[in-house]
C-alpha cells in the first residue's frame, strides 16, 4: 500500500460530497465516492472501497442515531438474510478482477451507475403492499455482492425500497440499517484477508472530519428542493459520473 498514489484533497471532497447527499437522502455516498475517485483517478479501486466501507459506517450510523425506531424490521431481517454472504463473493470477486481487469471494473460500475439513475430518476410506483420474503431476499443478496465489489449495495436497495407503501423516514431507516450493516462485513471480511494497511488507517482517520462536515452541512445548509427533486439531482450526477467511467474504461481497453 506504501506505493499507492492517492489524490487526498479530491478523495476528501468526494467524501464530503457523498456524506452531503447521502445525509439528505439516505444513500449515494458509496456511488458518488467511488465514481469521482476511480473516474479522476484519486486512488485505487479496491482501496476507496475499504474507505467508503468505514465511511459510510460513520454516516450510516449516524443517520440511524435519528431514524432506528422506524426501522420495519420484519422487512429489514430477509434484507440481511443473504447479504453477507453475498458480500463476501463480492469482495473476492474485486481481488481476483482488480488485478488486469481495471477498465472492465470501470465499464461496469459506470453502467450500474447509469442503469441506477435510469430507473430511479422519475417517481417510482408504490407498490399496493410490502413486498415479500423472496423479494427483499434477492434483493439483500444484489445489494451484498455490489458492495463486495464495489462498496455500493445502494443500487437494488433504492430501487426495492422506495417502491414500497413505506413513508420517506421508514426507507431511510432501512437503507441507513443496511448500509450500517453492510459496512461492518465488509471491513471485517477485509481485515480477515489482511487487506488493512497502516496507509488505510491514515485515509480514515482524515476522512472522519469530512463526513462529519458533510452530515452537519446538510442538516444546517439543506438546499431548497423536494426529497423528490432532490434525489433526481443526485441521480443526474450518478448518471454523467457513470457515463465518465464507461468512457474512462473504454479509453483504456484500447490503450492495451
Amino acid at each position: 500500500m506504501a506505493a499507492l498514489e492517492i489524490h487526498w484533497i479530491g478523495l476528501l471532497l468526494a467524501i464530503f460530497v457523498g456524506s452531503y447527499v447521502q445525509t439528505l437522502s439516505g444513500f449515494a455516498l458509496g456511488m458518488l465516492v467511488m465514481g469521482f475517485a476511480t473516474g479522476f483517478g484519486l486512488a485505487p479501486i479496491a482501496f476507496t472501497a475499504m474507505l467508503v466501507s468505514a465511511s459510510a459506517f460513520l454516516n450510516s450510523a449516524l443517520g440511524l442515531q435519528r431514524h432506528w425506531r422506524q426501522i420495519p424490521w420484519r422487512s429489514a431481517l430477509w434484507l440481511l438474510a443473504l447479504q453477507s454472504p453475498m458480500m463476501v463473493a463480492g469482495v473476492y470477486a474485486l481481488n481476483v478482477l482488480s488485478g488486469d481487469s481495471v477498465a472492465w471494473l470501470e465499464i461496469l460500475m459506470g453502467t450500474i451507475f447509469m442503469l441506477t439513475a435510469a430507473t430511479s430518476v422519475m417517481t417510482p410506483p408504490r407498490n399496493a403492499r410490502t413486498s415479500g420474503p423472496g423479494v427483499m431476499a434477492l434483493t439483500g443478496a444484489l445489494s451484498g455482492f455490489l458492495g463486495g465489489l464495489f462498496s455500493t449495495g445502494g443500487p437494488p436497495l433504492v430501487f426495492t425500497l422506495y417502491r414500497q407503501p413505506w413513508s420517506l423516514p421508514v426507507v431511510r431507516a432501512c437503507l441507513f440499517l443496511m448500509f450500517s450493516v453492510s459496512s461492518i462485513v465488509r471491513l471485517a471480511v477485509v481485515g480477515v484477508n489482511g487487506d488493512w494497511s497502516v496507509e488505510l488507517g491514515y485515509a480514515i482517520a482524515i476522512a472522519l472530519p469530512a463526513i462529519a462536515a458533510g452530515a452537519f452541512a446538510a442538516r444546517r445548509w439543506s438546499p431548497a428542493l423536494s426529497d423528490t427533486n432532490f434525489r433526481r439531482a443526485a441521480y443526474a450526477l450518478l448518471s454523467a459520473l457513470g457515463l465518465w467511467l464507461v468512457v474512462s474504461g473504454i479509453g483504456l481497453l484500447r490503450a492495451i
